[in-house]
């Protein structure tokens, strides 16, 4: 999957209560 692939699942499946950045993180540390 890819960056757009991500964002559009968000779109679709995530919580329309908030305006999110369009940003995916590839890897966290300490999280």
């Amino acid at each position: 999957m890819n960056t757009q692939n991500y964002i559009a699942l968000e779109e679709k499946y995530g919580a329309n209560n908030y305006n999110p950045l369009n940003v995916v993180i590839n890897k966290a540390q300490g999280v």
